[in-house]
């Protein structure tokens, strides 16, 4: 838990870092369009870096989140986004000089979670070595229930102390039913029931990290789309999901170590079906689009058994690398591109686990899908 809140505290200030550097105008202003700029490519940033991940030859990557590449690809694009969110065209040296300022905060922040993930494993390394058990409750988790005009919440609370009577304490909250669905789901796969809080509240807190003001990465099918699926195609694994708005029993997700106690079988690009239907919807960045295509093409390529993939994806204009990438596909068409108009239809709220967005259940992309 002391990880999992400091890398969202982490990503936090780099979220706030982006902002005040390319707005200083607005800087210190908590105005929620601005800081939806900052949070809109921290989570491109984030998702671009587990894309190029799946790469040939991937850079170490053995922070999950936080995003730590410094190739000149990555700054090059980073100060792309930059440019355009920020309206920095006029002055593209500033922008880079922003860049190479951002990518060493990253970097810094990486450093000090190393740091503090080995401070915390030596705690309880000791309190091992010491005969005393490791659980929720000597984690310092708790948890309980609570009924509110929206519905029966569970709140998992996490107090630690750090040894100089100063107290910290920190809660994540979810739905009784997804609380029930998780709960049920690591018990059965047969994992240690005294540390189910502990996993759920460092799970939940990472994707809580990456939502604080911006979602739509997280966006979901609506299960009417997947229950037709399901019918049609015989679709039964969803390749981009989370423990949180997944609604078949059968997932992949980017975050294997925290998401698997919930049944995931990790990102999509170590997912290699020979047969069966599949759902893709990846995040919505170019980079994460363009490797799940060439992960579609390639799996249909090798397969000569029945093999499928539905993949939807907001309408994006096709750069010539993500052309390439859909041009692996192209051969292994069987339907139509089917689109759906800007507006006249709806995502399922990414944090579905919890109360957001005024209580909305569906989010309406203001642009097509397909």
């Amino acid at each position: 838990p002391a990880v999992a809140l400091k890398r969202k505290l982490l990503l936090s200030e780099i979220a706030r870092s982006i902002h005040e550097r390319c707005d200083p105008v607005h800087a210190g202003r908590a105005h929620f369009r601005d800081r939806k700029a900052a949070w809109d490519i921290l989570n491109k940033w984030v998702f671009r870096c587990i894309a190029l991940s799946s790469e040939a030859n991937p850079l170490p990557r053995n922070e999950p989140v936080i995003p730590r590449r410094t190739d000149a690809q990555m700054v090059q694009w980073l100060a792309s986004q930059l440019t355009t969110m920020y309206g920095m065209e006029a002055n593209l040296p500033c922008a880079f000089s922003l860049c190479s300022e951002l990518l060493l905060e990253a970097e810094a922040a990486c450093t000090t979670l190393e740091q503090h993930k080995s401070a915390a494993n030596g705690q309880w390394r000791m309190r091992l070595e010491a005969g005393k058990a490791i659980c929720d409750e000597s984690l310092g988790l708790t948890w309980r229930e609570h009924t509110t005009q929206n519905g029966a919440e569970v709140v998992i609370l996490w107090r630690s102390s750090d040894g100089n009577d100063q107290s910290y304490e920190y809660s994540i909250t979810l739905w009784r039913h997804h609380y029930t669905r998780l709960a049920n789901t690591y018990l059965a796969n047969g994992h240690d029931a005294k540390l189910l809080h502990c996993r759920l509240f460092s799970m939940v807190c990472r994707y809580d990290a990456l939502s604080e003001d911006k979602s739509a990465f997280q966006a979901a099918l609506p299960p009417r789309m997947l229950e037709i699926l399901h019918k049609q195609f015989d679709v039964e694994h969803e390749c981009y999901a989370s423990p949180l708005n997944r609604l078949l029993d059968s997932f992949g997700s980017a975050f294997l170590d925290s998401d698997h106690w919930f049944g995931s079988l990790g990102p999509f690009h170590h997912f290699r079906p020979m047969q069966g239907s599949f759902e893709a919807n990846p995040p919505f960045d170019h980079a994460s689009v363009a490797a799940c295509f060439r992960h579609c093409g390639s799996l249909l390529k090798e397969s000569d058994a029945p093999l499928s993939f539905v993949v939807v994806i907001v309408q994006m204009d096709f750069s010539h690398s993500l052309q390439q990438a859909f041009n692996r596909c192209a051969p292994f068409l069987s339907r139509p591109v089917v689109r759906a108009e800007a507006s006249k239809h709806a995502y399922l709220m990414g944090l579905q686990h919890r109360c957001t967005g005024g209580g909305k259940r569906f989010w309406v992309p203001e642009k097509g899908s397909q």
